[in-house]
């Protein structure tokens, strides 16, 4: 199934500005969904993709109803969900849609990850490994998704990577421009780790 309207997915990890974007977009009167869609019944985003995955469902059943999606990770009692690695799935259902990597310094994410909400001990306590061994996943996690992406998106022109840490908005807004109205005005950095 394939989906014509044009919706923006955030494809890098949550500690990358998720927040941020996911406001800019509400602020430029664009609806979107941040970690969970909570219109009516919450639904976090992550775990509800994986759920319609195992159940062959299209990758956005009950979550469909926006048009930008960032922190798309989730957890439970037993396994953690990286939504962000859904973006085959979700690129097959929505090619002409907008993925954007946005991306940090990969040590600058561990540490804002590690000050976060205690989540290197949650993700411990769920894995069942130390919270060095969270740490050492993490970073790989990071290479390898990173790479991933950029090879599997590197002939697409609806593709963006975008550094949090350097890269002005305007990259972002110039390059949604075709299908969205954003205005700079909105853009500020929110939800940032002391």
């Amino acid at each position: 199934m394939q989906h014509c309207k044009p919706k923006v997915f955030f494809i890098g990890f949550n500690k990358t500005a998720t927040v941020a974007f996911h406001q800019f977009f509400l602020k430029n009167n664009y609806s979107s969904w941040h970690n969970y869609r909570r219109k009516g019944k919450k639904h976090n985003i992550g775990k509800r993709m994986d759920y319609n995955l195992i159940n062959h469902k299209p990758i956005l059943t009950g979550i469909d109803d926006a048009i930008a999606y960032s922190d798309l990770g989730g957890a439970n009692k037993n396994s953690i969900v990286e939504g962000c690695f859904f973006y085959k799935e979700l690129y097959k259902e929505y090619p002409s849609s907008y993925y954007i990597l946005q991306t940090r310094t990969k040590e600058n994410w561990i540490n804002s990850r590690i000050k976060w909400n205690n989540l290197p001990q949650r993700t411990a306590d769920i894995l069942n490994i130390s919270t060095d061994q969270v740490i050492k996943k993490w970073r790989e996690d990071w290479d390898i998704h990173h790479k991933n992406v950029r090879k599997f998106f590197e002939d697409k022109d609806i593709f963006l990577e975008y550094n949090i840490e350097t890269d002005n908005i305007m990259k972002l807004i110039n390059f949604l421009s075709k299908d969205f109205n954003l205005n700079p005005i909105f853009w500020k950095k929110r939800n940032v780790s002391k």
